[in-house]
């Protein structure tokens, strides 16, 4: 249903957003020569490091942090006009149909030619907006439902691992990630600070995802010493979760596969290998495929039940109100988007948040967050 309804989209919106992003660019490339007095080529790594070496050597303390940071938003426009904007543009018809690919190693869903699951959100460039997900809209008469789990993987992982601290801090009311940055930091909740909750969000996907010391050193912007004190402090408090990925581990080393909370099967040969490489990077895909895989397979499941209670819905509607549709657009892993229309979508919501919320029984709740808005990138919270 996703592949042939496709999803709505505003071409004229998303071609100026391209000029717009063009223009931005050419400014921050403008800016980086003025900064070093000459031009030089800020796609090479060899002269953006000799630029920033100048600067350091010639005793301008701020200039180089300043230069990287234009570099930076460079580089991310870039990328975003020429592999997400100018891909797009190609395409004709005011709707767009992905290819869909449910094979993947982890069984999360994957979406092609174009991938929507890697529109970005909206991005601030110097007090400028940049709202690519805006060109994304609902035709006349409908509006978009986006439903989307919370702290999914999170919470898969405290059902494995039966982490009481963490089981607490994902069941008692408020924010999550504000609990466990006071936890793992041993202060108060109202002591947490913006970056001291992204940075605790960051490190608990981190985990999640199996990222060695290198990679969340890199993540996170710090050292690979701090990354390991991060990561042990992390551990200490929430002893279960290295307890339940050891024994993930050990369990694939015996039988050679790993399953997902639906009994779903991935063979990782690698995980008994001689060379040192192969075999951590097994062990690392064995944890973060039950947790990841197990999310994938709760995503489908409640796209199945979501399918099964809309046409039910639909069929006693539509004698009603002939126009009654309600149908899924796109999949973000633990995000579903629906195009409804606007005379029932109240109780689509009710619908879409009942059959999420209730898809499988875990030792704790799955609470859904559901927004609505004509287009994706101006969703407002359904209360």
């Amino acid at each position: 249903a996703m592949v042939l309804s496709g999803m709505a989209w505003d071409y004229e919106y998303a071609n100026c957003v391209w000029s717009h992003v063009e223009t931005k660019v050419a400014e921050l490339q403008e800016k980086a020569y003025s900064l070093c007095n000459k031009k030089f080529n800020l796609a090479s790594k060899i002269d953006v490091l000799k630029v920033t070496s100048a600067l350091r050597k010639a005793n301008k303390d701020e200039e180089p942090k300043v230069f990287l940071d234009v570099i930076q938003k460079w580089k991310k426009l870039r990328f975003i006009k020429s592999r997400i904007l100018s891909p797009l543009l190609l395409l004709s018809g005011e709707r767009i149909h992905s290819k869909v690919y449910t094979y993947t190693a982890t069984g999360r869903v994957c979406i092609i030619e174009p991938n929507l699951q890697t529109i970005p959100r909206d991005i601030e460039i110097d007090d400028d907006v940049i709202s690519i997900r805006s060109a994304f809209i609902a035709k006349p008469g409908f509006v978009l439902i986006a439903a989307d789990f919370c702290q999914l993987e999170l919470r898969i992982l405290a059902h494995l691992s039966q982490d009481k601290n963490l089981i607490t801090n994902l069941t008692c009311p408020g924010d999550v990630f504000i609990a466990i940055a006071a936890d793992w930091n041993n202060i108060a909740q109202d002591e947490v600070t913006d970056d001291l909750r992204q940075q605790t969000k960051q490190l608990c996907y981190g985990i999640i995802y199996g990222m060695g010391p290198k990679s969340l050193a890199q993540e996170l912007e710090i050292t690979e010493i701090e990354a390991k004190e991060m990561s042990r402090k992390f551990m200490e408090i929430y002893a279960g979760i290295e307890i339940y990925a050891k024994k993930c581990v050990e369990e694939c080393r015996t039988n050679g596969f790993v399953m997902t909370l639906m009994c779903r099967k991935r063979f990782l040969p690698e995980i008994n290998s001689a060379i040192q490489r192969n075999k951590v990077q097994a062990e690392r895909q064995a944890v973060n495929t039950t947790i990841q895989g197990s999310a994938a397979d709760i995503a489908k499941i409640a796209m199945v039940k979501i399918e099964k209670a809309l046409s039910t819905f639909s069929q006693r509607e539509i004698t009603i109100t002939p126009s009654c549709t309600a149908h899924m657009v796109l999949q973000l892993h633990d995000e579903l988007i629906y195009e409804v229309n606007e005379d029932i979508y109240k109780e689509v919501c009710r619908i879409i948040r009942k059959e999420m919320e209730g898809c499988v029984k875990l030792s704790i709740p799955l609470p859904v967050k559901i927004k609505t808005g004509t287009s994706w990138g101006q969703l407002k919270a359904e209360l």
